[in-house]
């Protein structure tokens, strides 16, 4: 027999972070930098602020008393709402991605975040679980399964899948786990050692307060100058320093991840002390999007994205990226395993912008220089040169724009390539497009240019651009994507 149950008490607390993460600066402010101003506005605002923590408390603890759910046999009905009672079923058939967080401040209580999405648009549309129970937790996804299993879940476009109950009794299969090489060449790309700069920042300004640390840093500058073995071996610690601590952050975030999947879903497993889980429905997947910085690409390493129909939860930040230091070609070998129906050519293989396409966008105005220049004539008028600076950065990543930009239609898949010192190559399959818009300026038609855009599902809707492509790339992927109908419309 299916009972309510409430949430874990620990939905306060998870509430009540959130709401002090959103005015984390002012409290710093007003209450550690203004603590003791006798000022009558700072007080003011310091009850205000006491006052609402605890009427924020009192509707908090209200809210958990009231929300209640029940798992049934085929969907989830939740009841909520302090001075207006609310009730909602949320059921299995619309559930897309599964995201399960695990905070450290839940996993050290056994607690974790549950979140099943359902692709759909507005508040309320997503089921959230603020805390829940290890078990708890795990017994909603079994009930989530079983309905599956049993066959109560049918997607309902023309894209779904016939689900099959022995398809769910299959063992996952691990395409991915990270090992200590990979954890420090992360810790090198993620530059999450230069963390350890503003502490140290920090650290010598309230040290200020304690100690007078002015009279001595005239003599630790006239030593450390005068000595270069000294020099050495300080630059030596604080790069050790820096190395420790990036290494750590990036053990913590990204230690333990593992790629697997089975028939029907990808499973995404990252982080040590703050665990982060997130599921996604294979037949769900709208795009796949492969990003490089400059950096990456010279050590041949990419990030993965899955973009799905679903929203990602803001604690969820990356939960659909695999991870994010992948080898290139590790990468292409796991997105095939994962989704077999993805078709991925070589860069090599792909189109080329023309050199008039290079022409165009070079002599596209420059407003942000201009608008630079403008200001630095004003107020900085002595150097007003530096603004130049910014010219050349824009010629510069125009150009590598123009160079790494790609166009390919691959039988039911467009494969399009934009950025130039972070490159971004999206797949996407004919069937999962909603929409294809071509347009191009007085100045394009004169090159003889268009831009293309491609929208697919997402939360946000999700559109790729590619600039400045010859008109025939863009008629063919227009007649590509209207199939029956062969017209090449401008707008």
């Amino acid at each position: 027999m299916n009972v309510r149950k409430r949430m874990h008490p620990m939905m306060i607390v998870v509430s009540l972070l959130k709401a002090i993460k959103s005015f984390f600066f002012l409290i710093i402010y007003f209450f550690v930098f203004g603590w003791g101003d006798s000022s009558l506005w700072v007080q003011m605002i310091q009850v205000v602020f006491i006052v609402g923590f605890i009427l924020l408390m009192i509707h908090l603890f209200l809210k958990w008393l009231r929300t209640l759910y029940e798992v049934q046999e085929n969907g989830i009905a939740v009841q909520e709402g302090v001075f207006q009672k609310k009730e909602r079923y949320i059921a299995f058939e619309r559930v897309q991605n599964v995201q399960k967080n695990k905070p450290f401040y839940l996993n050290i209580f056994g607690l974790v975040a549950l979140r099943f999405e359902t692709g759909a648009e507005g508040d309320g549309a997503d089921l959230v679980f603020s805390a829940l129970k290890n078990e708890e937790a795990e017994r909603i996804e079994q009930v989530l399964d079983t309905a599956r299993m049993s066959g109560f879940i049918r997607q309902k476009n023309h894209l779904a899948d016939e689900y099959e109950g022995d398809e769910y009794a299959e063992e996952r299969s691990i395409h991915f786990a990270s090992t200590s090489k990979d954890i420090l060449k992360a810790s090198f790309l993620s530059f999450s050692y230069f963390a350890i700069i503003p502490v140290i920042f920090a650290f010598v300004s309230n040290a200020k307060d304690l100690i007078n640390i002015e009279k001595y840093e005239k003599g630790f500058f006239e030593f450390l100058l005068g000595s270069w073995q000294a020099t050495i071996l300080i630059s030596i610690g604080l790069l050790v320093i820096m190395g420790i601590v990036g290494v750590l952050i990036t053990f913590v975030k990204y230690g333990n991840s593992i790629i697997s999947s089975d028939n029907q879903r990808i499973y995404l497993r990252s982080g040590m002390f703050s665990e982060r889980h997130f599921s996604i429905r294979k037949n769900q997947v709208q795009a796949v999007k492969v990003h490089q910085s400059l950096l990456k690409r010279m050590l041949g390493l990419a990030s993965v994205e899955l973009v799905t129909a679903g929203g990602i939860d803001e604690e969820m930040e990356g939960g659909n990226t695999l991870y994010p230091f992948l080898p290139a070609r590790k990468a292409t070998e796991i997105i095939a395993e994962l989704l077999p129906d993805f078709e991925i050519r070589d860069e090599s293989v792909m189109k080329h912008l023309p050199r008039k396409s290079l022409v165009a966008r070079l002599l596209r105005i420059p407003w942000l220089f201009i608008a630079c220049f403008i200001v630095m004539m004003i107020f900085y008028r002595m150097y007003w040169y530096l603004s130049f600076v910014l010219l050349i950065f824009s010629a510069i990543e125009r150009y590598l724009d123009f160079k790494y930009s790609r166009f390919l239609i691959n039988n039911d898949f467009i494969q399009l390539q934009t950025g130039g010192i972070y490159t971004h190559l999206t797949v996407i399959s004919r069937t999962r497009m909603i929409e294809m818009d071509v347009r191009r300026s007085i100045v394009k038609e004169r090159f003889g240019l268009s831009t293309l855009k491609a929208t697919t599902r997402g939360k946000p809707v999700n559109v790729e651009e590619l600039s400045d492509i010859p008109d025939d790339w863009a008629r063919e992927a227009y007649n590509w994507y209207s199939e029956r109908r062969p017209v090449f419309i401008v707008k």
